[in-house]
């Protein structure tokens, strides 16, 4: 088996990162210069199109296409290797304005994941629902008292300064908040701040008592867990995940001790329109990768 992966992100492939190695083994990650890789490498990487040569499967990470993605993918389709479209990250809902690849495959993480795509590619509807892989090794929640975790963004619509006021202000009511910046995101902007020490997400989740920040893929697992969460709309782009503006509570930074107070709790429905099948998504995933080799 020899599979072929490009990411959206095209130096970075941190969405591999909850794969167990045994899974993983012979997948290779493109890119347009190995010299140049982002962040910790969660797979072997080479910038050498002629390992397509040989490719037995070509696998395009979501979100959006890319000018990378798109190349890498037309490319295979004119060497008849398959190419499958995989959600390892979030995709828009709105229609592709620019030709696509032939795609013999698509999955996404769950049901919003999946209306997602169909929209994105045009109504197709054979779409596999595999769950998040985030998800597969959910901690227990054991939350200590007055804790919250900031989750921030790449794109702040006002470079944080309504996520600070937030901080500012619950300090000022004695919680204790983390920020755990985005993999992409200019950590510079959070100087002085209490950041995350680099622990896994899960493990930060595990013991937050409340969720507050600019909401992202990361969010399934806060859902999952049942955290609760309030979203500050001043910082939150109108392209950031808009749906999720029926399930969470948005509210003004300048409100945020009173929201933290009385946010209600998720429904069942809404868990699990977000998140998928909990569990087992690794073995899922790759198992539809192999179903076309």
């Amino acid at each position: 088996m020899k599979i072929v992966t490009v990411t959206a992100e095209p130096q970075a492939n941190y969405h591999f990162q909850d794969f167990p190695e045994h899974l993983v083994q012979g997948i290779t990650h493109l890119v347009p210069d190995n010299t140049r890789i982002q962040g910790k490498s969660f797979l072997p990487t080479t910038d050498d199109l002629n390992i397509l040569n040989d490719a037995d499967l070509l696998v395009v990470e979501g979100g959006d296409f890319t000018d990378w993605t798109t190349r890498i993918a037309f490319l295979a389709n004119s060497l008849n290797i398959p190419v499958v479209l995989t959600e390892l990250a979030y995709n828009s809902a709105i229609p592709s304005e620019n030709p696509l690849p032939e795609l013999i495959g698509v999955s996404a993480n769950s049901p919003y994941g999946a209306e997602n795509y169909r929209k994105y590619l045009g109504g197709r509807e054979d779409i596999v629902i595999t769950g998040h892989t985030m998800l597969d090794s959910l901690p227990k929640w054991e939350p200590i008292d007055k804790t919250v975790l900031c989750l921030s963004s790449e794109s702040l619509v006002d470079d944080g300064v309504a996520l600070k006021e937030s901080i500012a202000l619950l300090e000022a009511e004695g919680y204790k908040v983390t920020v755990r910046c985005h993999p992409r995101e200019d950590k510079t902007l959070w100087k002085g701040y209490n950041l995350s020490d680099g622990s896994k997400l899960l493990d930060e989740l595990a013991t937050t008592n409340f969720v507050i920040g600019v909401a992202g893929t990361a969010f399934s697992a806060v859902l999952a867990m049942g955290i609760p969460t309030v979203i500050i709309k001043e910082s939150t782009a109108d392209n950031v995940l808009p749906e999720y503006r029926n399930i969470f509570t948005y509210a003004s930074s300048k409100d945020i001790v009173k929201m933290i107070a009385t946010v209600k709790p998720y429904h069942k429905e809404d868990i699990a329109y977000i998140t998928g099948t909990i569990g087992n998504a690794c073995e899922t995933i790759v198992s539809f990768w192999k179903s076309f080799i």
